[in-house]
Order: C-alpha cells, then structure tokens, then sequence
C-alpha cells in the first residue's frame, strides 16, 4: 500500500504543478493582451482627438488646388498638450501631404521633410490607424491620415516608449510565478494527510474483501469512515448477508420458475391483443432496418392492405423517409440513449404521398448488451400540422399587418411635419414685400411643395393599401359640394394651359348620398389631373349618370372624364392600373409621376363595389370611366331649392368668409403646444396675422404649467413631444375641474385612419 501513497501523492503534485503553471501562463498572456489593447484604446483615442483638433486647425479654401490655410500655432499647442499629458509619447509630428513638418516636439525640425518616415510603406489617402513596432528602439508608432472635407490633408505620427509597458509586464510575471510557488507549497502540505486518510481504509477493505472472496460470510467488516470508503464497507457487509440469503433463496425460486413461465405465456397473449387492436403503428425493426413486425394500425397509415405487404419487402425502412437522412438520426439516438420521443418526420404511403409522423422507439438489447432490435410507435399528426401551420401564418399575417401599420404611422408623421413647415414658410413668405425674381421663387416652392405633398399622399395611400389599413367611409354627403372641389382644384390648372373645364351630369341623379366623398373626389381628382396633363389644347369634360340600384335600394353612378391628349396604344393601356407604373418608360421622364395614382384609385372604385377601366386612340384622347355604389339620403330637401341655396353661396367672398371667422376671435389667447422650432414659428406667426395672442409652450409639461399660471381660450395641442406627450399633458389638464371645458384641438402630422377617434378618447375636443 505504501506504493499506491506514493503513486497518489506524486500525481497530486504534478497535477498541482501543472495547473499552477496553466494558470500561470494564461495570467501572463491575459495581462499581456488587456495591457495591449489599454495601450492601443489610449493610444488610438489620443491619434483621433489630435486629428479632429488638426481639423480645426486647418481650413481648406479650394478643394480642387487644395489651396489651404493652416493655424500653426494651434498645431504646435496640440502637440505641446500631449507631450505635456502623456509621458509615454517620445515624438509627435504632424506634416502635410508632401512630407513638410508643420509640428513637433522639437520645433527646430519645422519646415523640414519629415525623413523618418517611409511613405512607400503605407496607403496614401485611407483613412486608417498603422501600428509599427521596434523592439530595439523598445517603442511603437502610430500614423494616421488626416482627412479635411473628404481630402487627405496630411499625416499625424506618434511614437510612444514601451519602458512603462513592460515593467508593468514584468511585474505581472513576477507576481504569477510567486502565486504559482505559493500554490504548489500549500497543495503538498495538504496532499499528505489527505493521501493518508484515503490508502488507510482501503488497506482495511482489501483485506475484507480476500476473507469474503474465501468463502466467509460471516465476517464483520469495521471501517469508521463515513465516505465513499466507507460505503463501499457497508455495501461488502450487505453483499455478504444478501449471497447468504441468495443460497439459501436459490432452490426456492427453482421451483417458482416453472409458475412463471405460465404467466408469461399468458402475458403474451395480452400483448399480441393490444398490439393487433392499438390505434397507433406499432412495429419491430432489426438494426439494419428491415421490419420485423407491425401492427394492422401501422399497415393502415401507410396505405398497405396488411401489415404482411410491408414485412415482405426488403429495404423498406431506408424507402420509407422522405428525408434519408432520418433514419441514420433515429439509429444514433437510439443507439446513444436507448430511447427516442416524438421524433418528427415525413414518411412516404404506398401511394407516394408524404404524411407527417411522430416515431416513438427504444432499443432491445440481450443480457449481454447486445442489440437485437427497435420497436416502437407510429402516430400520424398530417392534420394537426396544417392546423399549426396555418395558425402560424396567420400569426405572421398578423404581425405583418400590425408591423406595416405601425410603419405607415411614423412614416406619415415624419414625411408631413417637415411638408408643413416648407409649405407654412412658404406661404408666409408671399404675405411680404418680395421683388419679382423673389415672388417668382417662392411661388415655385410652394407648387413643388404641393406636388411632392400629392406624391407623399399617394405613396401613403398605396402603403395602407398594402397594409390592408384603407377604409371607405360611410357618410352623409352632397355631391355637388365633391363636383365644385373637384372643380376649384383642376379649374386652375386647365386655366393655365388654355384647355377647358366641363361637367356633364344628369339631373335625375341624387345629389344626397352615403358613401365616402373624400375618396370619391379623390379619384375623380386623379383622373382629371392626368387629363390636363396629358392634354395639351381642346377640352375635358367629366360626365355622371345614373347606372341603376340594387336590391340593397343602393344606386349605381358611372363617372367618365374624357381628355383631348396624347391618347395611348393597346400595349400602353395593359401597363395601367399597376403599381409604380404608367404608359411606358418615356411618358414617366416627360410628365414625372409616380404611376400610384391610378392603381390607388382602381382599389379605392373596388372598395366602392364598382369597376374602372380605359377607352383610348392613340394620339385621339382617352375616356377614363369608373362606377360605384352609393346610399340615398331619406327626406332631402328639394333641389331646387338646394340649387338655389348654392347659387346664392357663391356670392360670399373670400375676403367676406376671411372676416366671418376672423373678427369675432381677434384677440383670443391661444396657447400653442408644439416641440418643433419651425412649425412653432409658421403657427404663431399665421395665428398673430388673424390677430390672436399666442403663447408658446415646447412639450407637455411646459403646456401643463402654463395653463395653471395663466387663463387661455383654447389650447393647441401637438401630440408627438419628448418630456411628455400631447396625450399624458391633456389627461392632467382635464384633472382639474376648471379646465374640463378648456378647448383642447389635436394638432398632429399623424394622417392614419382611427388617429382622431383616439385623441378624442383622450379627452381632446377636435383633431
């Protein structure tokens, strides 16, 4: 036994010894490393605070003959900090692109070409950080370009002293060494008790075991220790009793042994019944893959006629997978952890067609471990996957939906916000004394402005579209008010060009309606602009007639606008209607256009139960022609008298409507809630012009504050604010029972669908 003390003791202590000296290594490295990369951060910060400071220092006058000019002065501070900063730098020089020396450490060297430095070995104009080493010189350096308006300026180099570097390295050897002595001490003092504790009782135990190995059983077995040792003790004294009571058992189950080969009999027979009656596909299958035995159940699912048909072939298990692959998987689970649960593949039926399944198996084996075969279960779960894979696809339909929504309410937001100040400042701007050439640009902004914001409209129409997010209103609606805005806005644009305006509407059609008015007037828009522009001279007449009604009591309208332009050809006509598309690729550079307009307004005529479609002659004009369905208004009044009422209208000016909804507010305090600097000053500026008091407050909790300290007659109310939004400001007004009736109006670039309803939930009066 001493052998076996000294045999543990040694290893003990070249385990020691080897992970010390592990540790020891791995310590030195990983200080080495954390040392390095510290050095290279430092270093690495210091080069880019020099080059954003160069940057200061120089200013490019002519990009193209690089013509510059450069504070030296505040060069030479720059290299004088760091040097007086950083005791590690020897050398800091910075020179320009040809090589002169502009700064340094040692300021006689200015105006010289910079020697040292090869420039051969680097790559002119990459704006990068180089690290160079020189073990002798026991330093590194650093160079860098120095980029100024995306030209390369001239070159920063820094050389640092490695000294500090490697005594810290040093020390850090120093230390683990001493750590790794101290380990291997303390691990042999404690490995000689440890080693004694461990050989004595085994010693004891081996002596034990050659008394029981001879045949006495009756042995008493005396070992105080209550570790494994001593487990091991106590197992040989129970193996002791359990052999004796074994010899004398032995004859006894002899005798049993008769009885229990009847109950397995009869256990058979149970098992061939649930095996012939189960629901599920049982089978046996050898290691090679070959079917020993299943059950009808199994011979069923895969389309056999009797479990006989799938026995008899050869090699039927490596047919049987849709994925070879599968197979080899089950065989090494089952031979890695004699057990598989719920593996799930595709089998091929007799028929070819893949069902889905899950295979349950473990692995028999002999008494000696040797396998003999697989058995298991079958189950097929075809149809319960479609229900998951279905219910899976509507969950990322779902997602998608809410995702796209979510989208198209930042994107409106974002896109009107900066509109709304280049069309405000815009409009402000022709309020002033501008000369000619002036008044000439800023109405041009503004008719690009409008533009684009038609542009933006279209792309966020064709986006709810896609999105699913577009509805159709039903409301109450006149549609003459639809013609006259229809009118106001194509009128203009005809005027311009020389080309005449027509409506020709039947007078037996309704003029009270339920639908929509605004996407009604909006595809009639759409298809009355792009007559006028495609029109050069002659005339547009937009017609309505009633169609018919159907069993719901609705009437059907067709809507028509026929232009005098180009016209098209048949190949043309195919390409409309399509998203991001018109006529042909030459029609897009002369007109412009997104090609939204017309696939927006076919979804919006379907959304309205009608259809559109296109008569054309090329070179002759086009007719554009759409239906719809509207909802008649119960108890009208007569049109007659609605034509009066319109006539008479028409008689109030501008200026007198100006001063029906002006004069009687001038001098309201308005307080107004808004974060961007812009559109505070296009709102307060157009609401001082009407002649009211404005106040401005930059987010929720200004506004909050300031309705507690003064009085005001109504509140506009941004909702989008850092700090805190339009909504949680509005909830803590309305806390106070004074301000329950303050007028609160929502004013937001937020276009979706459903964004009123919800300000008006948040207790706001109007959006």
């Amino acid at each position: 036994m001493s052998s076996l003390y000294r045999k543990i003791f040694l290893l003990g202590i070249v385990l020691i010894f080897f992970i010390s000296l592990i540790n020891t290594i791995f310590s030195i490295q990983t200080g080495r490393y954390v040392l390095d990369e510290e050095m290279k951060k430092r270093t690495m910060t210091l080069m880019r605070s020099l080059k954003e400071k160069c940057k200061y220092a120089v200013t490019i006058i002519d990009s193209k003959t690089f013509e510059h000019y450069i504070d030296r002065e505040a060069l030479q501070n720059f290299v004088k900090d760091i040097k007086q900063n950083e005791t590690d730098v020897k050398k800091v020089i910075i020179f320009d692109r040809e090589g002169m020396i502009l700064s340094c450490c040692n300021q006689g060297l200015i105006g010289n070409k910079f020697s040292d430095f090869n420039f051969h070995n680097r790559q002119i104009n990459k704006d990068e950080i180089i690290f160079t080493y020189d073990k002798e010189k026991k330093n590194f350096t650093i160079i860098s370009d120095i980029f100024i308006s995306g030209l390369s300026w001239g070159t920063a180099v820094i050389e640092f002293s490695l000294d500090s570097f490697n005594k810290k390295l040093q020390k850090l050897a120093y230390f683990a060494l001493l750590t790794e002595a101290v380990f291997l001490l303390i691990g042999a003092l404690i490995l000689i008790p440890l080693v004694s504790a461990i050989v004595k009782p085994i010693k004891k135990l081996n002596q034990y075991a050659e008394a029981i190995g001879n045949g006495n059983l009756d042995i008493e077995i005396k070992v105080k220790s209550h570790d494994e040792v001593g487990q091991l003790a106590n197992t040989f004294q129970i193996m002791a009793a359990k052999l004796k009571e074994t010899l004398f058992n032995l004859e006894r189950r002899m005798a049993d042994l008769k009885l229990s080969e009847e109950h397995l009999s009869e256990s058979e027979k149970k098992f061939r019944s649930i095996f012939e009656n189960a629901l599920e596909g049982l089978f046996q299958m050898t290691p090679t893959g070959s079917f020993i035995s299943v059950n009808p159940a199994m011979s069923l699912i895969l389309g056999y006629d009797n479990p006989e048909n799938i026995i008899c072939q050869r090699d039927i298990v490596k047919q049987f997978f849709v994925n070879s692959d599968d197979l080899n998987k089950i065989q090494h689970i089952l031979n890695s952890q004699d057990k598989l649960i719920h593996f799930e593949t595709q089998v091929y039926r007799k028929d070819k067609k893949n069902i889905t399944v899950h295979i349950s198996a473990r692995s028999i084996h002999d008494k000696d471990g040797y396998l003999l075969n697989y058995e298991g279960s079958l189950i097929d779960i075809s149809e319960r996957k479609e229900k998951e894979k279905a219910e899976m696809e509507r969950e990322a339909a779902k997602a998608s939906n809410q995702a796209k929504s979510e989208f198209l309410a930042n994107m409106s937001h974002e896109i009107r916000t900066p509109m709304n100040a280049i069309i405000g400042l815009a409009g402000l701007a022709l309020k002033t004394d501008l000369t000619n050439k002036q008044l000439d640009y800023i109405k041009k902004i503004e008719t690009s402005a409008q533009s684009l914001l038609g542009i933006i409209n279209d792309i966020l129409d064709f986006s709810k579209i896609e999105a699913g997010r577009l509805d159709i209103e039903s409301i109450q609606f006149n549609l003459e008010d639809v013609l006259d805005n229809v009118s106001n806005l194509i009128s203009i644009k005809a005027e311009q060009k020389g080309i005449k305006l027509l409506f020709d509407m039947n007078k037996k059609i309704p003029l009270f309606l339920i639908g929509d008015p605004l996407r009604l007037g909006q595809i009639i828009i759409n298809l009355a602009t792009n007559a006028v522009k495609f029109t050069k001279q002659g005339q547009i007449i937009i017609k309505i007639k009633e169609l018919c009604k159907d069993l719901s009591g609705r009437i059907g309208i067709e809507f028509s606008v026929q232009d005098s332009g180009i016209g098209m050809t048949s190949e043309q006509i195919h390409n409309l209607f399509q998203p991001f598309s018109q006529a042909d690729s030459s029609t897009t550079r002369k007109y412009g256009g997104t090609g939204l307009g017309l696939a927006i307004s076919k979804h919006l005529v379907e959304m309205m139960d009608g259809e559109i479609w296109v008569d054309s002659e090329y070179g002759k004009g086009s007719i554009f022609n759409f239906t719809a369905f509207f909802g008649v208004q119960k108890d009208t009044t007569d049109d007659v008298f609605h034509d009066e009422i319109i006539c008479q209208s028409s008689l109030i000016t501008e200026k007198h409507l100006e001063i029906i909804n002006v004069e009687h507010i001038k001098g309201a305090k308005i307080l107004l809630v808004e974060d961007n600097e812009i559109n505070q000053q296009v709102a307060s500026e157009l609401l001082e012009q009407a002649g009211l008091s404005v106040t401005i407050a930059n987010n929720g909790e200004e506004a909050v504050q300031k309705v507690s300290e003064s009085q005001f007659d109504v509140v506009l109310m941004d909702v989008n604010m850092p700090i805190m939004d339009g909504f949680r400001a509005t909830g803590i007004i309305r806390q106070t029972h004074a301000y329950e009736k303050l007028p609160i109006i929502a004013m937001t670039a937020h276009a979706i669908s459903g964004y009123c309803e919800k300000c008006l939930d948040e207790g706001m009066n109007d959006y």
